[in-house]
């Protein structure tokens, strides 16, 4: 009996060590997973960590493009609707993709450019899911 209470004394401290272990990996793979760039783009309603003060959510996007097989007077834009949190703080915010003085934009410290919404609007190929596709780099400009 005296024995399984010692093996139990030892299993506790153990337990603990493994639980903060398992939870530092678990950090650090959502800012690994970052670096490594999105080669495929983010996803709608998924949150993701660029680091621990600073992570973001596509809600939705509103795509008014010209579509690819016509012909168009004005080319249209994408509305994209995000969740930014920022040391603990929510930013609701929208942006246009082709106006210059929303994109790029400078939140915590970082510099977010939208390059790529796909599919674009009219190609035959359309899958289920829109992807976007942004820079984003830690902004080292100080105004």
């Amino acid at each position: 009996m005296k024995s399984t209470f010692n093996k139990l004394k030892f299993l506790k401290p153990a337990l603990i060590v493994a639980s903060i272990a398992l939870i530092s990996l678990s950090t650090q793979s959502c800012s690994k997973n970052f670096d490594n760039d999105f080669t495929d783009g983010f996803r709608l309603e998924h949150r993701y960590y660029v680091n621990q003060n600073l992570s973001f959510q596509i809600d939705s996007i509103r795509d008014y493009r010209c579509p690819a097989d016509v012909y168009c007077i004005w080319q249209g834009d994408v509305d994209i609707f995000f969740k930014i949190w920022y040391q603990r703080q929510r930013i609701d915010t929208m942006v246009h993709m082709y106006m210059y003085n929303e994109n790029p934009f400078v939140i915590g410290g970082h510099k977010w450019r939208i390059t790529e919404v796909s599919p674009y609007p009219g190609t035959s190929d359309r899958p289920r899911t829109t992807r976007v596709k942004m820079e984003i780099v830690q902004n080292l400009q100080t105004n």
